[in-house]
């Protein structure tokens, strides 16, 4: 399952709504291209100090009110931001 570039959120958007999160939790496809883009924003995220989780399952998580959801390689999901894990390092640039 991958994102289709019409729901794709655009890299600059992405990193604005990551930059401000107070909690940020990361859905990811089981790819290795999924979790590797994964961990390249979790990286970013951890120099922003902007504290995070990543998961790599297709299943919903428990939600704070004021976190932000983003799910990378994975399409149709109940998210915030939705990620092409090919997209990871424009975002991360953004950052």
């Amino acid at each position: 399952m991958s994102v289709s570039p019409a729901e794709q959120t655009p890299a600059a958007d992405a990193a604005a709504t990551l930059r401000e999160a107070t909690f940020v939790r990361l859905r990811v496809h089981g790819s290795g291209a999924a979790v590797a883009a994964a961990g390249v924003v979790g990286r970013a995220l951890r120099t922003l100090d902007v504290p995070f989780r990543i998961r790599a399952t297709d299943a919903p998580d428990t939600v704070a009110h004021d976190d932000v959801v983003a799910v990378v390689g994975l399409s149709g999901a109940d998210a915030d931001l939705e990620l092409d894990p090919n997209d990871a390092v424009s975002v991360v640039r953004e950052l």
